[in-house]
């Protein structure tokens, strides 16, 4: 083996960590069919409830991975 590439100090080796954070990030976008006011309040409801079940998720994830880099950096050090 040529000198230039051997080494006698250790590679530490990091061994890879599956990710494991939730998969189910496509947002629902109800169906709206609005012809009364009902409806339109009806909508409104349901539409606020998508954004907020959408927003929980977006921050479920981004939990998720920050967790995750953190446990890679702290295994680094």
């Amino acid at each position: 083996m040529l000198a230039g590439c051997s080494t006698s100090e250790k590679v530490r080796m990091i061994t890879p960590l599956p990710l494991l954070c939730p998969t189910d990030q496509l947002c629902q976008i109800p169906t709206l069919n609005i012809k009364t006011n009902g409806d339109l309040v009806t909508a409104l409801d349901s539409s606020l409830n998508a954004l907020e079940r959408c927003a929980l998720k977006e921050r479920a994830l981004t939990d998720c991975i920050d967790n995750y880099n953190r446990t890679l950096q702290e295994k680094k050090e």
